[in-house]
This record gives C-alpha cells, sequence and structure tokens, in this order.
C-alpha cells in the first residue's frame, strides 16, 4: 500500500515559521525534540515490555545528513498516519500509551515537526513493538505541505522502532555536523535514563582499520542522586558538575527535593558577589531531559545567590519546553524551594564557621533582601551583617552593645551632611542609605529586643549646633 501526495492537515509553512519565529528558541532545539521522541517511544514500549532495550543512536547519513534511530515502540500505518498527517491533535493512541501522563514530555507530530527547522525533508521508517505482523512503515514529509506513506516489507528479526532521517536545507548545514550533534546531544540528553550513543571518527591513537566509534553520551543517573563513598566525594562531585554546566565552583551546596513534584537537584551558592535583580537563571531538567539552563522563576528574587539544578517529574513545560508552565505544582515547588534554601541560611548563619562569615561577606545583600521577608532571618542578619557608621563598619549587635540603640540616617546626602559632626560628638551614626538598609532599619524598629530609630530632627539640631556655635 502506498500513499502519496497527501496534505497534512495544518499549513505546514505555517506552522514551520511559528516554530522558529515564536515557539523555539533557535534550530538548534531539533536534536532535542528527535532526542524526545525516542525516549517517549521507549517509555511506552518498557510500559507493556519492561525489558525492553532503551537505545537511541544518532550518526551521520547521506550527504551531510543525520540519521536518529531509536528502540521504542515504533508505528503501525494507521498510527503514523493519524499521528503524522494531523499534526498537534492529541489522538486515541496518545491516550492509550498516556501520553500526557507522568511519563512523557513531548508530543510527536510537533516534535518531529521541528526538525523542519533545519531540514527540506524528513523520512521516518517505523517498525511496531505492539503488532508483531505489521508492516513497516515509511512516511516523507515534506515543507511544501504534502507527504508520502508507504508499507515495507517486515522480515523476521527486523528490529522494532523507528529511524528518523533528515538532510540539511541550504544554510543550515552546520547544524547536522557531527561536532554540533554532539554538543547538542551533549547538552540536552547526558542526564537521560536511556542510553544515548552518537557515532564519532575514531581517534588517531585508536586500532588502526578503523574509522569509525560509538560515543556514550548519558550517565542516566543524575549527579546529585548517585552513590558516593563518603560526602566529600559527593561534594567534590557537585562541585565539578557545577563547574562544567554553570561556569563557577560553588562557594556552598544546598541540596533540594520536592516529593510531591518528584523534584531533586541542588542549589549552588555562587562564590562571587552578584547585584539585586541579576536574574536567577537554573538549570532544569524534567524527566532528565534539559528543559534549558536559564530557566527562571523557581526561586524567589531574594535567592539571587544561587543557581540550581535540578530534575522533577511533575511539572509542566511550556509550549516551547524551555520554560515552565505555571500551575499550582510549579507553585508549590516554588513555595518549597524557598522554604529550602531559607532553612540552610538560618543554618549558616547559627554558626560562627568560615562558611558563614564568607557568605556574609559576599552576599550580604541577598541576606539583607531575604531580611526584609522574614523575621527570623532579619534577627539573624542583624547580628551579623555589616553596616557602615561614623566609626567603620560595624554589626547592629555592636553598635547596641556600646550606646544600647541604633540611630540611622535615611539617604546617603543626610549622612555625608552630617556625619563628621556626629563623630566628633561621639555619636555613632549609622548609614542606611544604601540598597535595603532603610527598610531594615524600619522592620527593625518593630522588633522589641532592638532599639533602632532614625536620625530625628533634634539629632540633626543638636548636631549642626555643635557645629555652627561659638568657635566653629
Amino acid at each position: 500500500m502506498e500513499e502519496t501526495g497527501s496534505a497534512f492537515q495544518v499549513d505546514l509553512r505555517g506552522i514551520v515559521d511559528l516554530l522558529a519565529r515564536h515557539l523555539y528558541s533557535g534550530p538548534n532545539v531539533y536534536l532535542r525534540e528527535l532526542l524526545q521522541n525516542g525516549v517517549d517511544a521507549i517509555t511506552a514500549r518498557r510500559a507493556g515490555q519492561p525489558d525492553a532495550p532503551g537505545q537511541v543512536r544518532i550518526r551521520g547519513w547521506g550527504e551531510g545528513g543525520l540519521e536518529v534511530t531509536d528502540t521504542g515502540i515504533g508505528l503501525t500505518t494507521a498510527e503514523a498516519r493519524e499521528l503524522l498527517a494531523t499534526v498537534g491533535r492529541s489522538s486515541k493512541r496518545d491516550l492509550d500509551l498516556g501520553v500526557g501522563r507522568e511519563e512523557f514530555l513531548g508530543q510527536f507530530g510537533i516534535g518531529l515537526l521541528s526538525a523542519f527547522m533545519v531540514a527540506d525533508t524528513i523520512e521516518l521508517v517505523s517498525r511496531s513493538a505492539v503488532d508483531a505482523a505489521a508492516p513497516a512503515v515509511k512516511w516523507t514529509g515534506h515543507d511544501d505541505g504534502h507527504y508520502d506513506l508507504s508499507e515495507l516489507p517486515r522480515l523476521p528479526g527486523d528490529p522494532v522502532g523507528s529511524v528518523v532521517r533528515i538532510l540539511p536545507r541550504r544554510g543550515m548545514e552546520h547544524w547536522l555536523t557531527i561536532d554540533t550533534v554532539v554538543s547538542l546531544a551533549t547538552e540536552f540528553g547526558s542526564l537521560l535514563p536511556v542510553e544515548v550513543l552518537v557515532e564519532v571518527p575514531l581517534e588517531e591513537s585508536s586500532a588502526p582499520g578503523e574509522h569509525r566509534v560509538w560515543r556514550r553520551i548519558s550517565e542516566e543517573q543524575l549527579p546529585w542522586a548517585k552513590a558516593y563513598p563518603h560526602d566529600l566525594a559527593r561534594r567534590e562531585a557537585l562541585a565539578r558538575f557545577c563547574e562544567k554546566t554553570m561556569g563557577f565552583t560553588p562557594m556552598a551546596v544546598i541540596d533540594l527535593a520536592v516529593p510531591v513534584t518528584g523534584l531533586t537537584g541542588a542549589a549552588f551558592v555562587i562564590p562571587d558577589a552578584v547585584p539585586p535583580g541579576s536574574g536567577g537563571f537554573h538549570r532544569v531538567y524534567l524527566k532528565q531531559m534539559l528543559l534549558g539552563n536559564r530557566v527562571s522563576g523557581l526561586v524567589p528574587d531574594w535567592a539571587f545567590f544561587v543557581r540550581c539544578a535540578v530534575n522533577a517529574t511533575g511539572l509542566a513545560p511550556t509550549a516551547s519546553r524551555e520554560q515552565l508552565y505555571g500551575d499550582d505544582a510549579l507553585l508549590a515547588t516554588q513555595e518549597s524551594l524557598a522554604d529550602q534554601v531559607r532553612a540552610w541560611v538560618v543554618d549558616t548563619l547559627t554558626t560562627e564557621s568560615p562558611l558563614a562569615k564568607e557568605f556574609v561577606h559576599t552576599h550580604h545583600l541577598a541576606l539583607r533582601s531575604l531580611s526584609l521577608t522574614d523575621d527570623v532571618v532579619l534577627d539573624l542578619a542583624a547580628e551579623v551583617l555589616p553596616f557602615e557608621t561614623t566609626e567603620g563598619i560595624h554589626t547592629l549587635r555592636e553598635i547596641m552593645d556600646r550606646q544600647n540603640e541604633v540611630i540611622y540616617t535615611e539617604s546617603l546626602e543626610e549622612y555625608r551632611r552630617v556625619g563628621a559632626v556626629a563623630r566628633a560628638q561621639g555619636m555613632l551614626l549609622v548609614n542606611a542609605g544604601y540598597v535595603y538598609d532603610a527598610d531594615l532599619m524600619a522592620k527593625l524598629a518593630h522588633h522589641p529586643q532592638w532599639q533602632v530609630r532614625p536620625l530625628s530632627p533634634t539629632d540633626i539640631a543638636q548636631v549642626l549646633n555643635h557645629r555652627t556655635g561659638p568657635g566653629a
């Protein structure tokens, strides 16, 4: 049986333009989508055949093309027609296989069409693992909106699963080179729970007579979930992961877990000071496929001193699968992660360890920001935060011990105007003209254990009288 010249039930050129210009951030996601299709197909097959192999193989094909093979559930002719001719609509097979359930992330039709961002033609050959008698099916889609569908003889011993082959469109050849493919596969699929292999040229030092070898990309285990011989080995391994994926060696590592959404991971404390509002961008995996390394909104704004790497099974992606979908599950996750980062801050501040001193010194702005939202942290921070005063840098506790109250100016201009004379008259005055400080002082004024007040007109008059009096 063969169908030729059939048309998609969609304006394909419009869809490709939508994918390239509005849905996806760039052509690089085509490989993520092909990987995701393979992983979802393997997951579907293992639902009925738990011992089925789980492997995705990627290699060059034809003149500058690419071939992606999976050991997944495969398609029958009817399934291929339904899934690929009607793009983006949920099908009965989606419901039968559970697409949309926790185990699945992608939608086959749209994911496959993403390859049109780099290719003119997509060829799919698939053999069903469910119906052993079904013939193999070959589907060829073209970017002008038509497709060809045919059945192929199915021989005994033919592997089940799917093979996708694409050739680059003009100007997109670099996206299909092996070096680029290895980089993309590593970025998106290095933590996938299946075996991901890329065929690469053999190194010159290897055995003569061979030219190519399969390189394993995936590790299958999340770095924070692995078993390590001791805590130091675990911290060192997570630090290396942070260095590799985020580009810095963390000051500290905070373990994260939100069981209700299947989230595990770590928050890495940045070793250098960062400005408020610098953007909390995090590395997020969904079912071990990389969603993105600049995902926002995972932790509160005050936690700009951490970058997180997490994997979740119960969170949903947006349509582009590059950010997290804002629903109740995400809200519950955000609240839990905020509590866990806050708990680490409280535990750290209650010690006099070198880490506590380093954290306060480096991230005092973040600590000030958190103090404005949390009274417990506020009391702890008041004991350790540094403030500029007329007699150098001091904590509020040190000031209280000296003069039983904290007097502050609300602006830098006011501090400069009266600071020198206040010092000459023995008044220890705090400059609260920097970001967060005036608001922080105002909150402390309502805490009975802290005697905090702004510089009053009477104080100013006394200071200025000293400055303008006889002999001034």
